[in-house]
């Protein structure tokens, strides 16, 4: 989502110089790196097309843009970490209404283990498992014992 915002950022002033404050470590470092990179296909065609979308904008811009990183929650005063803030609240409106939806679309695109998924989006163990079942990717192990 932040990538696509700071995408669409740098199309609509792509004729003035920008700064651009993220709290996703992965977004400025996206940014900072497109400029020198190659595009190559990846296994999920929207993440492919927000890349292809910011090389082109990248690409069309005659001003200068700075990106910089700030940490997220943080609480230090002042109008950047209250932009933050309000623009975090904009992000976050649901574009993955549940949670099962939001962890299946998570380990697509990571791969994370069972039990990575159970703390990150508080699955049951059975949710967690049905998910890495379902994913193509990943070999299951063989279940057997008393602890599995």
């Amino acid at each position: 989502v932040e990538l696509a915002v700071v995408v669409r950022a740098l199309y609509k002033w792509k004729d003035e110089s920008l700064n651009i404050v993220s709290d996703s470590a992965y977004v400025v470092n996206v940014i900072q790196c497109a400029e020198c990179a190659m595009l190559k296909e990846v296994n999920n065609p929207l993440l492919y097309d927000q890349f292809q979308q910011l090389l082109s904008v990248l690409h069309v811009r005659d001003h200068p843009h700075f990106i910089v990183h700030l940490r997220a929650h943080t609480s230090l005063p002042g109008p950047v970490t209250e932009g933050n803030t309000r623009t975090d609240a904009l992000t976050n409106a649901a574009l993955v209404p549940n949670t099962l939806m939001q962890a299946k679309l998570s380990h697509e695109f990571y791969h994370q283990n069972s039990t990575a998924l159970q703390r990150q989006f508080k699955l049951t163990r059975e949710q967690a498992w049905a998910i890495m079942r379902s994913c193509q990717n990943i070999i299951m192990p063989l279940l057997y014992g008393v602890n599995l």
